[in-house]
This record gives structure tokens, C-alpha cells and sequence, in this order.
């Protein structure tokens, strides 16, 4: 009925049984090892994630929030300075059309002296000319028969009046 064990048995035995760990172990690497551990370290990776979501979010958070405000306060230098440009450029074109302004004026002025100069001697030669013809009329009718003697005393009168 029942063999007595004998050494070759038992070897045997643990032969078979040490093929079939090393069957099972190799089917497990091959087929279930390498997915498995990497499940676990992915799992763990993430374990470890969570317990640092919070300090990381807080970070992040930090870092948004000085980030905006280094953001903002470049905007508002940004805005300083184009309105501190503005101002400038805004000042420099007020000064150019005064200038030209300016320029017209001294032209306008220019024109009225030449117009007024010129106004002047007319009047002044045509004063002149009136007192000829009115000096004229009065030596002929005091000098009625003598030219010459009119033409000299006229000229005479003219050069005193110059004076």
C-alpha cells in the first residue's frame, strides 16, 4: 500500500518542487512581475504626491500670486512710463507749433513794416510832389514871368525841407 519514503523520493520530491518554484517565479517575473511592480511604484509615486498636493499647491499658489503682482507692477511702470512719454512728446509738439506760431508772427510783423515802410516814403513823395505843385502854383504867381527862377527856388525849398 503505501511505499515506504525513500531518499530518492524525497529528493525527487523537493526536486519537482524546486522546478515548480522556479517555473511559477519565472512565469510571474515574466508575465505579472514587471507589471506588477511598476503598479506598485506608480502607486506608491502617487501616495507620495498626495502627501505633498498641499504643500505643493500651496507653493504653487505662492508663486502665481507673486508672479501676478511682479505682473502688475510692471504694468503700472509700463503705464508710468508711457504716460511720463506722453507728457514729453505732448510738450515738445506744444513748443514746435508755438515755435511755428511764432514764426508767423515775425513774418506777419516783417510784412506790415515793409508795407508800412512802404506806405511811408508814398506818402512821403507824394507829400513831397503836392508841396512841389502847391509851391509851384504860388511862385508862378508870385514870380509870374521867370522859370528858371521858379524851378531853383522850388528846388531850394524841397532841399530845406529834407532837412
Amino acid at each position: 500500500m503505501e511505499e515506504p519514503l525513500s531518499s530518492t523520493n524525497v529528493i525527487l520530491n523537493i526536486l519537482i518542487q524546486v522546478v515548480n518554484l522556479v517555473i511559477f517565479f519565472l512565469f510571474f517575473k515574466f508575465f505579472l512581475g514587471d507589471k506588477v511592480s511598476k503598479w506598485l511604484k506608480d502607486r506608491k509615486i502617487l501616495i507620495e504626491k498626495l502627501k505633498n498636493a498641499d504643500q505643493e499647491y500651496k507653493n504653487i499658489i505662492e508663486s502665481a500670486e507673486a508672479k501676478s503682482k511682479d505682473i502688475l507692477l510692471d504694468a503700472k511702470k509700463h503705464s508710468e512710463a508711457i504716460l511720463v512719454e506722453w507728457e514729453l512728446l505732448s510738450k515738445e509738439r506744444s513748443k514746435a507749433i508755438l515755435k511755428e506760431w511764432e514764426q508767423k508772427a515775425k513774418n506777419i510783423l516783417a510784412e506790415a513794416h515793409k508795407e508800412a515802410k512802404k506806405i511811408e516814403e508814398e506818402l512821403i513823395n507824394s507829400r513831397s510832389t503836392s508841396l512841389k505843385s502847391t509851391s509851384k502854383l504860388l511862385v508862378k504867381k508870385i514870380l509870374q514871368n521867370d522859370e528858371n527862377l521858379q524851378d531853383k527856388y522850388l528846388d531850394a525849398l524841397i532841399n530845406d525841407l529834407k532837412k
